[in-house]
């Protein structure tokens, strides 16, 4: 990179750091005596277990054991950099730490993003404008899921736009809210340049390897998908080794290949084992289920796309080499996004990126391609601009449930400082997905993917609080192993009586309409 270039990059980030700083800064500025800025303006239920991940941190912890079960866990060497930055946190005013840490992350990783995807896109553009125009499109732009709110409809075949829910499709849903994938996209692209670096050394796949190990540490599926691709580059370079006769690439790419795949083994190795295992992340696997919407909502994701990036592929299959691996990855789409696995849309993960390179390709090969470009680039910029107004006004008015109720905080906080670290807590799912953000507490039930037997237990809890288990409270309370019965507002929506007075529960904490019983071990 030029010095020019290299100014374009920290220019662009400075940017997009001011810009997805702006909903956080105001909303930390909204909180008063009434309210608490929860820290996210999307995915405020995920948000908070990544809080809660970190605050387990700060109480100790170097293994991720969710905190939102009172399942039996062993622990596993996950989301490791939320739980060192809960480390690098301590009382007083925790929360607001954690969320500040947790941006800090955000803003950390949008320039190694951005510089990450530049230099990925050297390898097969030498026009820096082409290189400028994929990664202002690949960090800022989106579908055309907008001509629908445009139209007056919210969703397409009972699902939003693909840029309005999923990071992995697009760039800016991540880069305005969640770091861990920002780095795994950066380090994933880091990875696939070393093992496309034109040099036939073996240095190029330890690097490219080593990079993969790490991205395992942020998000392991995007290790996977790291190996996936750079196999189907393998494979179309042995198609046209056989074809052309031309074997002398395969070679090079393949010892690459094999490098790159080993170094990051034994960790997946230890991934697989302790999935297959541990009976915990055995559940949180089937529990967590996201699935692909339509086909027509990834045409209207990235269809416009589709007339460039068809001229771009013709050039690339000419010329071989590296250009087949972005070629082979966007023809994995389909394969990927519907394969039988419970996170299938989470497989495209930086597709977008290969995508925007083919079309680039492609504009270089029609005339007037500036005046094209800048066409594209009005199309595409649209939905992720409406995702930065839609999260300026999320924290506009505090509310709920990207504000927390004051009350509700301080409770947790009493949990925090007064009951033994580690304690299960009986709370309604809304209470129980909150509290482990503001104390190192485990709930029965607060996350959809993490708590164990979810369908089960939720509407257990229900009848708890609408005094269905009046008879057999005591029972059914130490057969779960419970410490603590938490009763607030969200509770309440059950039955305004309140937990039964029986005699297992002894009042903790009475604070206006909340209260929290110690449950008495017979």
């Amino acid at each position: 990179m030029t010095r020019k270039e290299r100014r374009w990059c920290w220019f662009f980030s400075a940017a997009l750091l001011m810009l997805t700083s702006l909903p956080y800064a105001i909303g930390l500025l909204q909180g008063d005596d009434a309210w608490v800025f929860s820290g996210f303006v999307f995915g405020v239920e995920d948000g908070n277990s990544y809080i809660a991940k970190m605050l387990s941190g700060t109480f100790g912890a170097w293994l991720f054991r969710t905190p939102y079960t009172g399942a039996e866990q062993r622990g596993v060497l996950g989301f490791l950099p939320y739980l060192l930055l809960g480390k690098l946190a301590q009382p007083p005013n925790l929360h607001t730490k954690l969320v500040v840490l947790f941006h800090a992350l955000r803003l950390a990783a949008i320039p190694y993003l951005l510089f990450s995807i530049y230099r990925f896109t050297g390898l097969f553009l030498s026009s820096s404008d082409a290189r400028r125009w994929v990664t202002f499109l690949a960090a800022s732009g989106g579908g055309l899921g907008w001509l629908l709110p445009v139209f007056g409809r919210s969703t397409l075949l009972d699902s939003l736009p693909l840029e309005f829910y999923s990071p992995e499709t697009f760039g800016f849903l991540a880069i305005l809210g969640l770091p861990h994938l920002v780095l795994a996209r950066a380090l994933l692209l880091d990875a696939l340049r070393h093992y496309l670096d034109p040099e036939d050394k073996t240095k190029t796949g330890f690097l490219a390897g080593l990079l993969i190990s790490l991205i395992l540490l942020f998000q392991p599926m995007t290790a996977v998908i790291a190996l996936v691709v750079v196999g189907a580059h393998v494979v179309a370079i042995a198609l046209r080794a056989g074809i052309c006769r031309e074997g002398s690439p395969l070679i090079a790419y393949l010892r690459r290949a094999t490098i790159t795949a080993i170094l990051p083994l034994p960790l997946l190795a230890l991934y697989a084992y302790s999935f297959l295992r541990d009976p915990f992340l055995a559940t949180w696997t089937a529990q967590n289920l996201l699935a692909s919407p339509h086909p027509l909502l990834y045409a209207l994701a990235y269809g416009v796309l589709i007339p460039l990036a068809f001229i771009g592929g013709k050039r690339l299959l000419r010329e071989g080499g590296a250009g087949y691996l972005p070629l082979a990855w966007v023809v994995l789409l389909p394969v990927l996004v519907y394969a039988p696995v419970t996170v299938q849309r989470r497989l495209p993960e930086g597709i977008w990126v290969a995508l925007l390179i083919i079309s680039a390709v492609g504009l270089q090969e029609i005339r007037h391609a500036p005046r094209w470009s800048t066409l594209f680039t009005i199309l595409l910029l649209p939905s992720s601009m409406l995702l930065l107004v839609g999260s300026l006004q999320a924290v506009r008015v505090p509310e709920e449930p990207v504000y927390h109720d004051a009350d509700l905080v301080k409770s947790f906080q009493w949990l925090r400082d007064n009951v033994e670290v580690d304690s299960l807590v009986l709370t309604s799912y809304r209470s129980g997905n909150i509290l482990p953000a503001y104390a190192p507490m485990r709930v029965v039930i607060g996350h959809g993917p993490e708590s164990v037997n979810l369908a089960v237990l939720q509407p257990q809890v229900a009848w708890f609080y609408e005094g269905g288990f009046e008879e057999s409270t005591c029972a059914w309370l130490e057969e779960q192993e419970i410490d603590v019965v938490y009763w607030g507002p969200y509770e309440r929506e059950f039955g305004d009586e309140g937990v039964a007075p029986v005699g297992c529960l002894e009042v903790m904490y009475a604070e206006g309409d909340i209260r929290v019983y110690e449950v008495l071990v017979p």
